[in-house]
């Protein structure tokens, strides 16, 4: 997990790291409309905890936004943060498995997001909070939202997102950026990043 931090303390968004020197976020997070993204901040599950050792603050070289990115739509809604340093790996420094096989994404399939967005209180997370959800076919999903008169969604659901859902629990807002892991093995702790968060709801 990567957090974001910006020029102003009360943006939040979050990343995902996949490969030392690259972080994986929402391009909504860092096209600059929020606030501007100074750095990335590594290896911390609880901001309130000064004991945590493997803490990473590297600064943001570059931002690679997606060429099709459009801020009035939720479409290529994806970047990529280029840092100005190499991570350290370590126990909670490393770069994700990203998934690749569709065939994984089965009806009810667990899913798990992570952020460090609003609790049920309304107010910002600095520990890391995880809710499990579950994947829901593209075709249900594009149903769902066929009558919602959002028009950030012009073209309705598309291949490129996917859907989750499960009662009583959900992404929360401020948690954007951040992913959502297909679950491989529990018991080994073996996940694959399936898309990054944006939370929208009916």
């Amino acid at each position: 997990m990567a957090r974001i931090m910006y020029d102003n303390p009360e943006s939040r968004c979050s990343g995902s790291l996949i490969d030392k020197r690259f972080v994986l976020t929402s391009a909504r997070c860092v096209d600059g409309n929020m606030a501007k993204a100074i750095k990335v901040v590594l290896g911390v599950t609880d901001f309130n905890d000064p004991t945590q050792r493997t803490r990473q603050d590297i600064n943001i070289k570059k931002i690679h936004l997606h060429p099709n990115y459009d801020v009035s739509r939720i479409y290529n809604d994806i970047a990529v943060i280029e840092l100005d340093g190499d991570a350290v790996f370590n126990q909670n420094v490393y770069p994700t498995c990203l998934h690749t096989d569709q065939t994984e994404l089965r009806n009810g399939a667990d899913l798990v997001e992570i952020g460090w967005g609003l609790t049920e209180f309304k107010t910002q997370s600095e520990r890391l909070l995880a809710a499990n959800l579950h994947y829901t076919p593209f075709q249900s999903c594009n149903n769902t939202y066929a009558n919602l008169n959002d028009n950030r969604l012009n073209r309705g659901i598309v291949d490129t997102q996917l859907c989750a859902y499960s009662p009583g629990s959900n992404a929360c807002a401020a948690n954007s950026g951040g992913p959502l892991h297909i679950v491989q093995d529990k018991s080994t702790y073996n996940y694959r990043l399936a898309v990054l968060l944006f939370t929208t709801t009916l």
